[in-house]
């Protein structure tokens, strides 16, 4: 019998830093390890390279070209032509799917943000997505998500039995919280003797930057000897953001600082230098940069809502951005703190949580257990 064909969408792996492409990537690399005998892989992407050298070369994993930058094209044309092809038993993709089913589907659906938080997204980014995530996720032949939160929202918006979402939360890499003293960067545009606040995301305004720019002023942080770092690439324009940034002094305003990009190692060294990791977002289906955060041994002030909820192991600092003064106070105590035992505790709490070993087998295993009522015949007749 032969092994069972995957076709995993791969075209998230080519671009910015996001949840999706983190998760392809880290699930993949486990379950590549650790389901030889079972899976047979196939990666698609525009530029196969990309997956390639970030997966690498085993015997059983294959790289696919995608022709089309379109994704009406590669989705309705491309994809189905690669299942014909390749035999293939079962295609992973993120969100959405070819409308044309020539084999299963496994989907899965990070966040519908957009349904609950119409005010943080562009007419034009929510119309066609409701229709197009709602049918996927309809759809899909085992249907996965990663937070509790945003299986109960794909049962509210879209109707679909709890029963049918499977929770496969996303896990964070690296010890638990051992605290690097790295050199931080040379090419560093900031003072390096400051100490600096972090906050690591897509810049958009559910990311909520403004929220924290206007707690690190409150305080006067940056008249104490403090820098304000963000990084992430632009994503929806925050235009009260950059009107409040447009009103500040210079003399303020050269300790605030945008990073567009940075490399894996430079996030590791930003992460390892930080005086606090702040994370205000608003809303999110997940949420991996605070866990990341611990991990690296940083103290993290994070948010409290939508699917952060479930990140309790950071109470006292877990509040709620919109209440108040919670966010400025949370920031000030965390700053005044002494002492890491507590870092090292939440960052094992987070190590035994979130495990990119154990989510990736959840997934490979709830795979092939979907995949057995059909027998034998799957193996030798895939769906055409």
């Amino acid at each position: 019998m032969r092994k069972l064909r995957l076709l995993v969408d791969a075209h998230a792996l080519e671009g910015v830093f996001q949840g999706s492409r983190t998760y392809l990537e880290q699930i993949y690399q486990e379950a590549i390890r650790l389901f030889s005998n079972d899976i047979e892989f196939y990666f698609a992407a525009r530029r196969p390279e990309v997956p390639r050298a970030r997966l690498g070369e085993h015997r059983h994993v294959h790289y696919l070209r995608l022709e089309s930058a379109n994704r009406y094209r590669r989705l309705g044309l491309e994809f189905p032509q690669l299942i014909s092809d390749n035999a293939i038993d079962w295609a992973h993709f993120q969100y959405v799917a070819p409308p044309l089913k020539r084999c299963r589907h496994m989907i899965t659906t990070h966040d519908i943000l957009f349904e609950r938080h119409p005010e943080y997204f562009p007419l034009g980014y929510r119309l066609p997505k409701h229709s197009l995530f709602r049918s996927a996720a309809r759809a899909a032949d085992l249907l996965t998500t990663v937070s509790d939160f945003s299986r109960r929202e794909l049962h509210h918006f879209y109707d679909i039995d709890l029963d049918r979402i499977h929770v496969i939360t996303n896990g964070v890499a690296g010890g638990a919280g051992a605290r690097r003293e790295t050199e931080p960067s040379r090419s560093a545009p900031w003072d390096r003797s400051r100490p600096y606040l972090l906050f690591l995301s897509r810049m958009e305004p559910r990311k909520n930057h403004l929220g924290l720019l206007n707690a690190v002023l409150e305080l006067g942080l940056l008249e104490r000897g403090y820098s304000l770092v963000f990084v992430g690439t632009r994503s929806i324009a925050d235009p009260s953001l950059h009107k409040v940034l447009g009103s500040l002094d210079s003399r303020v305003l050269r300790h605030i600082h945008h990073l567009e990009s940075v490399s894996e190692a430079e996030k590791a060294t930003l992460l390892n230098n930080a005086r606090l990791f702040v994370y205000p977002s608003l809303a999110e289906g997940f949420g991996i940069p605070p866990l990341e955060a611990a991990m690296a041994g940083a103290p993290v002030v994070c948010s409290n809502r939508t699917a952060m909820a479930e990140f309790d192991f950071f109470s006292p600092y877990h509040v709620d951005p919109l209440a108040g003064s919670s966010l400025r106070d949370a920031i000030a105590q965390a700053l005044e703190e002494k002492g890491r035992g507590r870092l090292q505790r939440i960052a094992e709490t987070i190590a035994q949580r979130y495990s990119w070993e154990h989510s990736a087998r959840q997934l490979m295993q709830l795979l092939l257990a979907a995949d057995r009522p059909l027998g034998a015949m799957s193996r030798e007749w895939p769906c055409l």
